[in-house]
């Protein structure tokens, strides 16, 4: 019952949130209020619960207690996999500053409807999670958190998934990961035909030309990683230097913020050390850990 006291608060979370969750549980609970209407109260109580978040959430308290039994167990258990999304998107975005929807009030509602219609049917925790912080980003960074993402998301199983959140913290700058540090990387080297496979990163050319990075170097510049933060130094003279790697793609630079991962001080010397060791006299690279 945590996540109904929570999102009755419109100023714990923010006002976009709280009318999101209470239009989730009004599109779920709506069926099984009209069923069962002569049970509740007049006619009249339906108009009610239709427009009053109060009541919704009242309504889904009552539910899932299922206290007399007149409810579906299947029904229950699937209003509790939408209120654990909510909780977990109430859990990202508490504190957060709200961003204004790139999207209309439709645009919106559209969206949540078919968010709402997949939770329904993950039970799995952490699913839940990738799913609640997938509702929160809507709210807090809602550019690219399109219907072509949800639909993306919905068609990953819980293993593709689980590759895609242990391979994420080892792209920086959200976008990238150097070629050179790949197969020093516990793990990435066999993700990476994973990660290809499912569209999360791309390449140009053959496996052995993968994309270029650029960086100036007018006196320092910074990489941003997972953890740990990386500042480059030029050596010599050189303004700009470059460095192989396979990139993140639009959907995949939305999945990096999703699954929440972040690189251990070993993984972070290894990449310190590789980048040393690619740009030799070109640039010093430091790492540097953050909050």
């Amino acid at each position: 019952m945590y996540v109904l006291a929570a999102i009755g608060t419109a100023g714990t979370v923010g006002r976009k949130l709280y009318l999101a969750a209470c239009y989730g549980i009004k599109r779920f609970l709506e069926p099984y209020f009209i069923a069962h209407e002569a049970k509740i109260k007049a006619k009249t109580e339906l108009a009610i619960f239709r427009n009053d978040p109060l009541k919704q959430l009242a309504f889904a308290k009552e539910f899932m207690k299922n206290s007399d039994g007149r409810f579906p167990t299947e029904a229950v258990e699937e209003m509790k996999n939408i209120c654990n999304v909510i909780k977990a998107a109430v859990d990202c975005t508490d504190g957060s500053q709200m961003s204004k929807s790139l999207y209309s009030e439709e645009e919106d509602k559209e969206w949540y409807a078919r968010l709402f219609d997949e939770v329904k049917y993950i039970s799995d925790a952490e699913l839940q999670k990738v799913w609640g912080r997938l509702l929160a980003e809507r709210m807090v960074h809602p550019e690219g958190i399109n219907n072509r993402v949800l639909y993306f998301i919905r068609d990953l199983d819980k293993q593709e998934i689980e590759t895609i959140r242990r391979s994420m913290r080892f792209f920086l700058n959200n976008c990238f990961v150097p070629d050179c540090i790949v197969n020093n990387l516990e793990g990435m080297a066999h993700d990476l035909p994973k990660l290809l496979s499912l569209r999360i990163i791309f390449r140009s050319g053959d496996p052995f030309h993968p994309l270029v990075s650029t960086f100036d170097l007018p006196e320092e510049s910074n990489i941003e990683g997972n953890g740990f933060n990386f500042k480059l130094n030029a050596i010599g003279e050189k303004k700009k230097i470059e460095i192989q790697c396979y990139g993140l793609t639009p959907e995949g630079q939305v999945l990096s913020r999703l699954c929440e991962s972040k690189l251990s001080q070993s993984e972070a010397q290894i990449i310190c050390d590789r980048l040393n060791n690619y740009f030799q006299d070109e640039a010093r690279v430091e790492m540097i850990e953050t909050p």
